[in-house]
């Protein structure tokens, strides 16, 4: 991975290795960060795909895209 052109790393990781990018071309500064979730795993997403498909949040090509990468 590397950081597009027009920003800077603001920092990085052995489990990450862009966790930050500053803009070089806007200002006011626009800064853009990562945090991971480690708890948020395959299934979780999948379920929470599921559920929001069926409150209506979601089309079903949606969901039908969530659970076919389950499996990758």
């Amino acid at each position: 991975n590397r950081v597009p052109e027009q920003f800077f790393s603001l920092g990085s990781s052995m489990r990450c290795s862009i966790q930050g990018m500053l803009s070089r071309t806007h200002y006011p500064f626009r800064i853009l960060t990562f945090q991971g979730h480690p708890e948020v795993t395959t299934d979780f997403i999948v379920d929470l795909a599921e559920h929001r498909y069926a409150a209506g949040i979601i089309p079903q090509e949606t969901l039908e895209y969530v659970q076919n990468t389950r499996h990758r």
